[in-house]
């Protein structure tokens, strides 16, 4: 199936062959990883179809196999959009409830019930550190980040990560079994002006260890105000706020 998108559109699908460069849903690229290394620029949107996308796994050789600091490392102005059918659609066949699209730190892929074996997991599935135009994620499922080490990245945001505190955009996202050392095991927003918006996402059981601020689905560390609107907390687990 082929569509028309807007130019500057990079399609990327777990099923398609090796060696594609992205530029139609026929020759899109296997591995979102080599969407990030294009480099996308602002205004650019990435469309992927259903699958589970690892941060450790590319084809440009950019990022390693296991290595827990592989991240997908979102980008000023570009806007990623999950949900869309293997072989590629429209934007109108585009159903994220249908076409689940994962992004996954479970890199061995051996994770048992709960958080059994995720020791090897990502620190941070999905990071980001800009403060210019901001970056949307919209109709993924963020699952199995396992923030257990140091430092603002390594030990809070398991599944997502804002470091900058800059504008992120979430929509239709769900965070699941995320873990963090320090907060937020969902999300972790830092600090920044308090432009970050999150709407229609769910936050399930996810975790902070014992000793961590909080935040076992989502931590606001000095993040101003940013926008919350009809979102849910299920089951999360923190010694200061389970869910938020």
């Amino acid at each position: 199936m082929v569509c028309t998108a807007k130019a500057g559109a990079i399609f990327v699908d777990a099923n398609a062959a090796p060696g594609g460069d992205g530029l139609t849903w026929g020759t899109a690229y296997k591995y979102l990883q080599d969407a990030f290394y294009k480099p996308p620029t602002s205004g650019d949107e990435i469309w992927v179809a259903e699958g589970t996308y690892k941060p450790d796994q590319d084809e440009g050789s950019n990022v390693t196999a296991g290595d827990r600091y592989a991240t997908f490392e979102l980008k000023d102005g570009v806007s990623f959009y999950g949900g869309f059918p293997i072989g590629g659609g429209t934007w109108e066949e585009r159903d994220p409830n249908q076409y689940e699209t994962t992004l996954s730190g479970d890199l061995n892929g051996d994770d048992g019930p709960d958080f059994v074996n995720n020791g090897e997991n990502s620190y941070c599935v999905v990071h980001y550190n800009q403060t210019g135009d901001g970056a949307t994620l919209a109709g993924f499922t963020v699952t199995r980040g396992n923030a257990n080490g140091s430092g603002a990245r390594e030990a809070g945001g398991g599944g997502v990560n804002n470091e900058s505190g800059g504008k992120l955009v979430l929509i239709n996202c769900t965070l699941e079994f995320n873990s963090a050392s320090g907060g937020g095991g969902g999300v972790f927003i830092y600090k920044g002006t308090g432009l970050s918006q999150i709407f229609n996402c769910i936050f399930r059981k996810n975790k902070t260890e014992p000793g961590a601020i909080g935040g076992g689905g989502l931590l606001l560390y000095r993040a101003g105000s940013p926008i919350l609107n009809n979102c849910m907390f299920l089951e999360n687990i923190s010694g200061d706020g389970g869910g938020l």
